[in-house]
């Protein structure tokens, strides 16, 4: 049974809000609204106000209508701040929405989360007297089952493998967490991290990656260099280029993640159709076909296209009063392809001319290049400071 807490407050941001409330003796905070790039930084260090004292804060988000890759990061902030100070974040997901997000953007496996809050009761520890062994003993146990599930991974078990033969480590237990706590502290996915890891050549010395590996950030035409220190704020300038470039009333970016694509930016589009696009992959639509295709998909009438036929894209287009669509890929000079920049028109069979195209591509470019270049970055930085810490363990 959830209750206000004895001071009630109630936090909120342009689209999102926390609430403390007391159950079974514990606080939880309730989240809900949108949690994308806005929320940014207001969400963090907020929540971490609210859980000030808290041991092992638990966070509800079954009330989140929109969870972005944005969004996600705030949450894996939240999540290494509090592992700073020994505590770890609980996250409830229920059945829905919030866990089809985190699922397919693997963010499971860097955060701790669970159907329900009489999950979270059953590995919180008891309130009521347990003892020292009996919590020490319990806590193991969770451990263990969190690194099994991720151990049955191939290239996590390999990349433990090789962190205890490199760095002597005696315990299994030791690897997976210096894996983990690197995975956290950088927003890395532990999959990406332990196949960068087995991959690359092992260490001659204290520094793994030289400078002449990393690369400085190529330069983007459309946004301030001081603006562009993540994906999705990258994403989001992105988009408000596109919409300037071919005059569209809405549109939306969307960054590659496995075989499929997450919402990174919107502009125009209600709530629905960002909760509806805030992951895809098998949708037909044509940011789904553009990523697969490598190629601009456009579609001048949504209404009468057969490439809608059968989903519930075309319906929420057209309640927008939307109608021509088209879908521009971010491919790199190796024709990766790292996210897709969508802009929608409400006129039917709208076009867009040469010049238009042409610039649109040299946006698409310049934001693919970035990507590629922050993502293989990312990585290099998680490697070098695991590196770092696993010598000082040794």
């Amino acid at each position: 049974m959830l209750e206000p807490s004895a001071e009630p407050v109630r936090i909120q941001g342009a689209a999102w809000s926390a609430t403390p409330v007391r159950t079974g003796g514990r606080t939880v905070v309730l989240v809900t609204g949108e949690l994308d790039v806005s929320a940014h930084p207001a969400f963090e260090v907020r929540l971490l106000r609210l859980v000030t004292g808290v041991p092992d804060p638990v966070i509800d988000l079954t009330g989140v209508r929109l969870l972005s890759v944005a969004g996600i990061r705030l949450l894996k902030s939240v999540a290494d701040a509090l592992a700073g100070t020994g505590r770890r974040l609980r996250v409830v997901t229920g059945t829905g929405y919030a866990q089809r997000v985190l699922r397919s953007a693997h963010a499971t496996d860097v955060l701790d989360t669970y159907l329900s809050l009489d999950a979270v009761d059953g590995a919180l520890p008891r309130q009521d007297g347990e003892s020292p062994g009996e919590q020490l003993r319990r806590l193991r146990l969770e451990v263990q089952d969190l690194r099994a599930k991720l151990a049955s991974r191939p290239v996590i078990a390999r990349a433990l493998g090789v962190l205890q033969e490199r760095y002597r480590m005696a315990e299994m237990d030791a690897a997976f967490q210096l894996l983990r706590r690197t995975s956290q502290r950088h927003n890395v996915r532990m999959q990406v991290l332990a196949k960068a890891l087995v991959e690359l050549p092992r260490p001659a010395g204290e520094v793994w990656l030289t400078p002449a590996v990393r690369k400085p950030a190529p330069p983007l035409g459309f946004a301030p260099a001081r603006h562009v220190a993540t994906p999705a704020a990258v994403l989001h300038h992105l988009l408000y280029a596109a919409l300037a470039c071919t005059g569209a009333t809405a549109g939306y970016t969307q960054l590659t993640e496995g075989e499929g694509l997450c919402l990174a930016a919107h502009r125009g589009l209600g709530e629905e159709f960002a909760a509806r696009f805030a992951h895809v992959d098998r949708e037909e639509s044509t940011c789904v076909r553009a990523l697969h295709q490598h190629s601009r998909v456009t579609s001048e009438d949504a209404g009468d296209d057969p490439l809608f036929d059968g989903g519930s894209v075309r319906e929420l287009l057209l309640s927008a009063g939307l109608h021509a669509v088209q879908s521009t890929p971010l491919l790199t000079a190796a024709d990766r392809c790292e996210g897709v920049v969508t802009t929608l028109h409400p006129g039917l069979g709208h076009e867009l001319d040469v010049p238009v195209r042409e610039r649109l591509d040299g946006l698409a470019r310049e934001a693919a290049q970035w990507l590629y270049w922050q993502r293989h970055d990312h990585v290099f930085g998680a490697l070098e400071d695991l590196h770092t810490a696993a010598c000082g363990t040794r």
